[in-house]
């Protein structure tokens, strides 16, 4: 072999290790932006709940103290994503307990988040 055939060799060896690097850096990237997304996904649920338990407490407070039952059964698109919220009211005695599921897809895969706040009301 003459000269020229272990520079082309060193190339596509060269370019074959560029190659490699290039697409380990593009998996390691992809699969944190997969976890980034995760992420918002399920900040956003909770900022959800939150405010789903908030308006809820306003409800009882100063609308109607006695009510029980659910509350709130909706569908939301925030942040590309579409969240189902169901809030449900319980009761035992003068304590109100409020639920809120919140339910999302993302990849295929169904997430759930729940949040649980009791509060007193004196009657």
């Amino acid at each position: 072999m003459n000269q020229h055939g272990y520079i082309g060799l060193l190339q596509i060896i060269i370019l074959s290790i560029l190659l490699t690097a290039a697409s380990s850096i593009f998996l390691s990237w992809k699969a944190y932006s997969r976890s980034q997304t995760n992420e918002d996904a399920h900040l956003t649920a909770i900022y959800l709940a939150q405010k789903e338990i908030s308006l809820a407490e306003e409800y009882l407070f100063y609308i109607s103290p006695y009510f029980t039952g659910s509350l709130n059964n909706q569908q939301i698109n925030l942040n590309n994503f579409t969240f189902t919220i169901k809030t449900i009211i319980t009761t035992d005695n003068h304590l109100k307990k409020i639920t809120t599921h919140i339910n999302w897809q993302l990849n295929n895969n169904s997430h759930e988040y729940t949040l649980i706040k009791t509060v007193y009301i004196n009657e």
